[in-house]
């Protein structure tokens, strides 16, 4: 049922950006992330496995029945209970959702926050080209190999990363920045700390616009993570007396390094991540070679990712986190990448290249979809019952409405437009 229902949303969401104007392309993302969201509300793991999501599904019950009636009340709980006291942000949207009867909520939540910042990206992205279809490919590729159980399942980890790699295509290609602008990661990375690898490879990023030779010290730093990983642990273990840093301490001790006890479940996990990888970084490269339509910050900042997953191969949990990151990354050159292949010479053909570089693009996004289709089927089951109804007609709703008030205002900024015009 879960293989039904997402592919279903995903021809649904594709049919609506299809169908979508210039005026109303934001709501339909709205609209569709939305769906979503729903999607996550109505799937719970299934009897006989562990993951992520049972945990938090333990928490949220625990602080109802131990942690008050308020939401203050239950943000404390979750804060000296819970380990939450170094990522208090994490704590509020935990202890709100708690004040929700249905634990689905924050799946909702983070299948909602996951795939509007996936569809932002792309949206973003073929605006700047202004293509429908690039749109269309971009978003198809995005929910295709996206590994949207996982990621609702995690909550934390991909919700806080998407939203900063958002962050960093607004300073890196929008140029949008200033130390406010930047203040903005600073609730990401109390969400999850993973996600301050965003800010700080934007950062170096923009640095190495400046001086040139930082490029290179970058570069060498990133693809040497196992080298230094160990002293930057121990600066975290040596101000663990800090909450935030003592969060670090001991998430660095779970998964990374030779005493680690969370990693990839199985062999095929590991493989799983380098195939997505390599596809990642052959497409990005190859959009790269052949286009320079991204400012050159952000293409910086997309070599130090692929620097830093490559460093990190040896170390299977932090590799398939950046990977993942690496997804969202990736996906302007995406977007960029349909038109490279869609187009053609004078004589209305197509190089052998592009033929084979469509073709592989076609097996990688197959491969993608049959292995997150299967873990989703694996690990968790739909529960689609009168609340799923209602919640799905009320993102509808909010759709319509948020269309009534986009259309208001670009019908308003049209008839200025037609004022100033008149002589």
């Amino acid at each position: 049922m879960y293989a039904v229902l997402y592919a279903a949303t995903t021809v649904l969401s594709l049919a609506l950006l299809a169908a979508s104007s210039r005026r109303n392309i934001w709501t339909i993302v709205l609209l569709t992330s939305l769906l979503f969201g729903v999607v996550g509300f109505c799937i719970i793991p299934r009897d006989g496995v562990y993951i992520d999501m049972i945990r938090f599904f333990d928490t949220l019950d625990s602080a109802r029945l131990l942690g008050g009636n308020g939401i203050v009340d239950r943000w404390q709980y979750l804060m000296a209970n819970w380990n939450y006291d170094g990522v208090p942000v994490a704590g509020i949207i935990l202890a709100f959702c708690s004040m929700l009867d249905n634990n689905g909520w924050i799946n909702f939540l983070a299948g909602f926050v996951d795939v509007f910042a996936g569809l932002y990206l792309v949206a973003k992205a073929s605006t700047r080209l202004d293509s429908k279809s690039a749109l269309v490919f971009g978003a198809a590729f995005f929910l295709v190999v996206f590994n949207y159980m996982s990621a609702v399942s995690g909550v934390r980890t991909n919700m806080a990363s998407s939203i900063a790699c958002c962050l960093a295509y607004r300073h890196l290609v929008e140029g949008r920045r200033g130390a406010i602008s930047y203040l903005a990661y600073i609730p990401l990375v109390l969400i999850h700390p993973f996600s301050a690898i965003v800010p700080a490879v934007d950062i170096s990023a923009l640095l190495s616009k400046r001086h040139r030779g930082m490029i290179v010290v970058a570069a060498l730093l990133l693809l040497s993570w196992p080298v230094w990983q160990t002293y930057l642990f121990s600066v975290f273990e040596a101000f663990s007396f800090i909450p935030f840093f003592g969060s670090l301490a001991f998430k660095s001790s779970q998964y990374f390094g030779e005493g680690a006890y969370i990693g990839s479940p199985t062999v095929f996990s590991r493989w799983r991540s380098i195939l997505l990888f390599i596809g990642l970084a052959a497409f990005v490269l190859y959009s790269l070679r052949r286009t320079d339509s991204l400012k050159s910050r952000y293409g910086t900042y997309t070599a130090f990712f692929l620097c830093l997953c490559l460093g990190c191969v040896q170390d299977e949990e932090m590799f398939s986190r950046c990977t993942s990151v690496m997804l969202f990354v990736s996906l302007p050159y995406m977007v960029r990448l349909w038109t490279v292949l869609s187009a053609s010479d004078a004589r209305g053909s197509v190089h052998v290249g592009q033929f084979m570089v469509g073709v592989g693009l076609a097996a990688f996004m197959y491969v993608n979809l049959v292995d997150n289709m299967r873990a989703g089927v694996a690990y968790v089951v739909v529960d689609f019952g009168f609340e799923s109804l209602a919640l799905l007609f009320a993102c509808i709703l909010v759709a319509v409405l948020a269309d009534g008030t986009v259309g208001l205002r670009y019908a308003r900024a049209s008839r200025k437009g037609l004022e100033h015009a008149r002589p």
